[in-house]
């Protein structure tokens, strides 16, 4: 059976989920030789070897620092958490071949919303 190929968006959320990863592998290798304390690691070596840019590598070690990821999640009204629940009730129409309306989704974003946020309204 032949593969369907992935779109240009599809292909560029891999690449930035693989630089995310090497992102954490480095930052864990880090804190594993700080905790091992024998010398303090090298970031110009542990950022070649992990294929990311020393200045990357410095900004993410810095405790102040926040990600992208973090710092959009923080922006949202509905927590990751419940951005799951909101997914799964989808899914759960689509098996059923029953149709997903905006204002289906928005009223039942809203109850969601409502079971840790009570009096928050979202926009359409």
């Amino acid at each position: 059976m032949p593969r369907i190929p992935k779109s240009q968006a599809a292909k560029k959320q891999i690449e930035r989920q693989k630089v995310s990863e090497r992102r954490e592998a480095a930052i864990k290798e880090y804190q594993d030789q700080l905790t091992a304390g024998l010398t303090k690691p090298s970031i110009p070596k542990l950022a070649q070897q992990h294929g990311i840019p020393e200045r990357t590598l410095r900004r993410l070690l810095n405790p102040g620092h926040h990600s992208i990821d973090e710092f959009n999640a923080r922006k949202q009204k509905i927590p990751k958490a419940q951005e799951e629940v909101l997914v799964q009730w989808c899914m759960e129409l689509s098996s059923c071949h029953l149709p997903l309306d905006h204002g289906n989704l928005l009223q039942y974003a809203t109850t969601v919303l409502q079971t840790t946020h009570l009096g928050e309204k979202l926009s359409p």
